[in-house]
């Protein structure tokens, strides 16, 4: 099954003829870290347990509205293949949506891909990473877009549902499947 997730863009350097990506998330990994806010515990929702998000210390966001730019793999994917199909193109482009979301409305989507009620718990972010932490990151993908790159990139709801129903839930074909799956045991 090919690894599949969502970018958080977040630009990196990298050298002539090569792709970068940080934040990378994808289903199935080993390590949380890896896995993605998307990727919870099925047990946490079938217990029927808040999804958590951090609570803001800063002044200008709300609880859960630390935003980002998440950008769908799909999306990251359809950018590189056209990049291969445009030899006259070259640089280093920064890929992602150019439009910031919050945690929260990621969560909230994934409730409604779920058909379940939304139930966030907001939670101390810890004290060592408060005052490095980012509140607010979008790519500017002004420079991909003048090279002619035109394909509409994912709305969030859409790439989430798309991520939870079709990637983390072994392939559902509908959320009724979703939902049996949510109903497994961990070791089924």
């Amino acid at each position: 099954m090919p690894q599949v997730g969502v970018l958080q863009a977040r630009p990196r350097e990298v050298g002539a003829g090569e792709l970068g990506a940080r934040e990378v998330r994808r289903p199935f990994a080993a390590g949380r870290a890896a896995r993605g806010v998307l990727d919870v515990d099925r047990a946490q929702l079938r217990a029927g347990q808040p999804i958590r998000l951090f609570k803001s210390h800063h002044p200008d966001y709300v609880d859960g509205g630390q935003l980002r730019d998440f950008i769908f793999v799909d999306d990251c994917v359809a950018v590189m293949l056209w990049l291969l199909d445009q030899p006259q193109v070259n640089g280093l482009f920064n890929v992602g949506t150019g439009k910031a979301e919050s945690f929260r409305d990621m969560i909230k989507a994934m409730f409604k891909a779920l058909k379940r009620p939304e139930k966030i718990e907001y939670i101390e972010m810890p004290e060592n990473i408060r005052g490095q932490y980012q509140y607010f990151t979008q790519a500017d993908i002004t420079k991909l877009r003048g090279t002619g790159y035109t394909r509409p990139m994912t709305p969030l709801p859409e790439a989430v549902r798309d991520y939870v129903q079709g990637y983390l839930y072994a392939r559902p074909q509908s959320p009724e499947a979703v939902e049996a799956l949510l109903h497994r045991s961990p070791q089924s």
